[in-house]
């Protein structure tokens, strides 16, 4: 009896671990794939800036010869792409990197984030997306950058860009932070390096601290943010940044600096196996029991 519950025991419990493998599995690809076709869809919305020449002809237009009714003209056909597609902000910059105009009013040079993506972008001659980044008090975001060019083939200039700014705390965080099922601590973040520390990028479920904020230091080799820099990718057994035991699922977003990081705790993970396991126990016990009752019967 002894040695069958054992043998049961572990059976369940690896069967328990795999369960919980596949389904961090598939949440964890699910999560990785829905931030990669996100983050095309912006890249396409700048494309068309770039690539539409009904949509570029009077921004160009525009950069050659700024003026008042051309200002209110782009701002009216800037306002209906921003309302239809769910930008933050749209800025019209010219090629040295300063604000021309921006429905938010926000005019200058750009950050330095946006500044490295515009000269990225009109070197390469197509749209490219900033990394998440936020400025001093402001809301972390994301912008996709869609340069525009004076001219036709080789003898194309660069006129300017369109800036196409994201705020992630509407868009982005909401698809990451969602789970398929009802959970109390399960949770993705994304991590990504930042000097010695591994940095969260959206805000966490069982922590206070904002985006940008959390960091764990490197030297933490059990963190599982800390295991995808290392180049551990796929199912781990690790401990939190809470220092809690959790199962977690470690992927690489194509194209970024980024970490996916897929977690559950383990107390939660394990549950049905354990109070399996303590139906297993009283039963054992009960067996166990009428065997000693009959033992003590037929000796008597």
């Amino acid at each position: 009896l002894l040695l069958g519950g054992y043998i049961f025991y572990r059976t369940q419990e690896r069967y328990q671990r795999n369960d919980v493998r596949q389904a961090l599995t598939a949440v964890s690809v699910l999560k990785v794939d829905e931030i990669s076709r996100w983050r095309e869809g912006r890249i396409s919305d700048a494309a068309l800036w770039s690539e539409n020449p009904y949509l570029a002809g009077p921004i160009v237009s525009y950069l050659a010869a700024p003026s008042p009714a051309g200002q209110i003209m782009l701002r009216s056909g800037l306002l209906a792409w921003k309302k239809d597609k769910a930008w933050a902000d749209i800025a019209v910059t010219d090629p040295g990197g300063n604000v021309l105009f921006s429905l938010s009013g926000e005019t200058g040079r750009l950050p330095r984030d946006e500044a490295a993506a515009l000269q990225q972008a009109l070197s390469l001659h197509r749209p490219v997306l900033t990394d998440l980044h936020r400025e001093a008090g402001g809301a972390p975001h994301l912008s996709a950058v869609a340069p525009l060019f004076a001219g036709a083939g080789g003898i194309a200039t660069p006129a300017g860009a369109v800036m196409l700014r994201c705020d992630a705390a509407s868009v982005l965080y909401p698809l990451i932070l969602s789970w398929p099922t009802a959970s109390r601590t399960s949770e993705t973040a994304l991590w990504r390096r930042e000097g010695s520390d591994m940095m969260v990028l959206n805000q966490l479920r069982h922590s206070a601290r904002s985006a940008f904020e959390m960091r764990v230091s490197l030297t933490q080799r059990y963190v599982p943010a800390v295991m995808a820099v290392n180049g551990a990718t796929g199912f781990v057994e690790a401990v939190d940044y809470r220092g809690v035991p959790v199962f977690a699922d470690i992927r690489a977003i194509p194209g970024t600096p980024w970490f996916a990081v897929t977690k559950i705790d383990v107390a939660e993970a394990m549950a049905p196996w354990r109070a399996g396991a303590v139906q297993l126990a009283g039963l054992l016990a009960g067996l166990l029991s009428a065997a000693a009752a009959l033992f003590f019967a037929l000796w008597q």
